[in-house]
């Protein structure tokens, strides 16, 4: 998620629906950063620890967890 933040250009600021897919370093601020401030920490850190391969997180009004697939898996 860092090379997404460059000091000229800000891509996450540009994203209108961000959605966090899989990653291994798995630090709060960053999501957060990228997210959005969930409205309960806490909440956010369980669905960050939920966050598996073939997952996405999205925090709308809540942080959630949704399954992504693959168009051919369909």
């Amino acid at each position: 998620m860092a090379d997404y933040y460059k000091p000229d250009f800000d891509f996450a600021s540009q994203v209108k629906l961000p959605i966090c897919l899989y990653i291994k370093n798995k630090n709060m601020k960053a999501v957060e950063r990228f997210v959005g401030t969930a409205k309960s920490s806490q909440k956010l850190e369980k669905a960050l620890e939920g966050l598996e391969q073939g997952m996405g997180l999205l925090n709308l009004d809540e942080p959630t967890l949704v399954k992504v697939g693959q168009f051919w898996e369909r």
